[in-house]
């Protein structure tokens, strides 16, 4: 997946230019729709488990310390508590 960045990133040029349609190229956009998919699999997954723990903070299911405790096991924490979002940055 490094090597499909580092070749978006590199690319200066119009992505609609048109290429000769060669096998290779049908094998790398075929690689390239799986890995997006997967990532689309993978962003809905991570938004619906951010979905539950808000849910159950919402309707006072769990309390606050529970919530960041859940957040942390499910390896999201990361997604939550950014510097950016901090009750002292909004002051």
């Amino acid at each position: 997946m490094q090597h499909l960045a580092k070749q978006a990133h590199a690319c200066k040029t119009n992505l609609f230019i048109s290429h000769l349609p060669t096998e290779a190229n049908f094998q790398r956009a075929d690689l390239l729709l799986a890995s997006l998919y997967d990532a689309a699999q993978n962003a809905e997954r991570v938004a619906m488990k951010l979905d539950f723990v808000a849910t159950a903070l919402r309707r006072q299911l769990i309390s606050y310390n529970s919530a960041v405790n859940w957040l942390s096991d499910l390896g999201l924490l990361n997604y939550v508590l950014r510097p950016e979002f901090s009750y002292e940055a909004v002051q």
